[in-house]
């Protein structure tokens, strides 16, 4: 009787633990890897009184082995966890199959029975091993409490890994979906910047389009606008009065074909040179024809127009009509030409009596002495007939020096005193 109730105390002492073992999921539900084999440890160093209990646990993610080690007396080791798993793992090595061995005891003194268990799930814990001073452990029933303890370690390990890849999947996650978050908030500040700024430059080029169309429309200069051919594109109000033309019909024609044809050849090869890069602008005063035929003086200012978004235009000005100027000075030029006349003319008679007066002088003299001469002769005074022809020889020197002196004046000699 007293044996059998031994068995049943033993049998209810085996029942308790085993019922124990299965409970452990309960306690490190949720929990890190760590606490898993930590708790498993932890349970069957006081469930088994072991000296001590190792595990040897394998990372699925860089694949390099951790151990643990618990220990009933931890202040008496003078090893640490990985000289302890060096000497276990030499057995191991040795004769991986035998359930136990007694052994140098790696945490004290003396020997040690050790007993491996290698799960079914050996991608979680290589290999769990309890080591006892007791001559008969591992009992049966140890062996079958360590065995279903492993077994529901490396089950609780599994989950626990798995919930912790859950979890940093989460958190990878999270993080992308912050990340992205915070990129599309990047991106859609951007955007509003873009839209601010796009805003800000219609508005500031609509407010430069405004003042351009206001300078366009109420400048009392001319101004037009016209392709790289010369074909009108635009003429505001002033440009067309002087021209008697309406933008219309401006639109159909080319600057070239108002031009009066002695400016075209001109005004062709400054267009060229403007297109060329030569030349930023030029300007040159030419005439226009009117539409009714009549022809206008004009200083026109021309410069290109350019873009990377436009294609090249000409900006034509008419700065000033000169017609009426022009007219001017035309008329001036009439007016100093037949002052020029009267006064040439007016001086030629001045001149022309100031020689008829130095000639008449020596020619009436010469006429005296060519009379005395005819008298002088009837009487036969030879030597009084002489003197007169000396004389009248004198008077023909002096007629002659005249002339010689009015023909360099002509000829612009210089002056000579006498």
């Amino acid at each position: 009787m007293e044996q059998t109730a031994d068995e049943i105390r033993r049998l209810k002492a085996c029942i308790n633990d085993l019922i124990s073992v299965l409970a452990l999921p309960a306690i490190w539900s949720g929990g890190e890897p760590s606490q898993v084999v930590s708790t498993l440890l932890d349970v069957l160093l006081g469930m088994l009184d072991l000296d001590f209990v190792y595990a040897k646990l394998n990372d699925p993610i860089s694949g390099a082995p951790s151990e643990i080690v618990r220990l009933a007396q931890p202040g008496n080791v003078r090893a640490s966890t990985q000289e302890i798993g060096q000497v276990l793992n030499t057995w191991l090595r040795d004769d991986p199959h035998t359930s136990s061995w007694v052994v140098r005891n790696p945490v004290g003194d003396g020997d040690v029975s050790i007993a491996p268990f290698r799960p079914g799930l050996q991608d979680s814990i290589d290999v769990v091993v309890a080591g006892s001073g007791r001559a008969n452990f591992p009992t049966a029933t140890e062996r079958l409490l360590l065995g279903v303890a492993a077994n529901q370690a490396a089950i609780g390990l599994q989950e626990a890994r798995l919930l912790s890849d859950q979890r940093r999947v989460a958190e990878e996650l999270d993080q992308r979906v912050a990340e992205r978050t915070r990129q599309l908030i990047i991106v859609n500040e951007d955007l509003r910047r873009e839209n601010t700024e796009r805003r800000r430059a219609e508005e500031a080029l609509r407010e430069s389009e405004e003042r351009w169309r206001a300078v366009f429309d109420n400048s009392a200069a001319g101004i037009a606008l016209a392709n790289p051919s010369g074909r009108f594109l635009a003429g505001n109000l002033a440009y067309q009065k002087m021209l008697g033309y309406s933008e219309k019909e401006l639109r159909e024609l080319s600057f070239l074909d108002i031009t009066h044809e002695d400016y075209r050849d001109g005004n062709s090869e400054l267009t060229t040179e403007l297109l060329e890069g030569k030349r930023q602008y030029f300007e040159m005063e030419k005439r226009y024809r009117r539409k009714d035929g009549n022809l206008i003086w004009v200083r026109v200012h021309v410069s290109l127009v350019s873009g990377k978004q436009i294609t090249p235009r000409f900006l034509l000005t008419i700065v000033d009509n000169i017609t009426e100027l022009k007219r001017a000075e035309e008329g001036l030029r009439d007016a100093q030409m037949t002052l020029a006349h009267v006064t040439r003319v007016a001086t030629l008679g001045e001149m022309t009596a100031s020689i008829a007066h130095e000639i008449n002088q020596p020619l009436g003299a010469l006429v005296n002495n060519a009379n005395a001469c005819l008298g002088w002769l009837s009487t036969e005074n030879l030597e009084e007939v002489r003197n007169s022809v000396e004389l009248m020889l004198d008077d023909a020197q002096r007629v002659t020096e005249i002339i010689t002196r009015v023909r360099s004046l002509v000829k612009k000699a210089p002056p000579q005193k006498d």
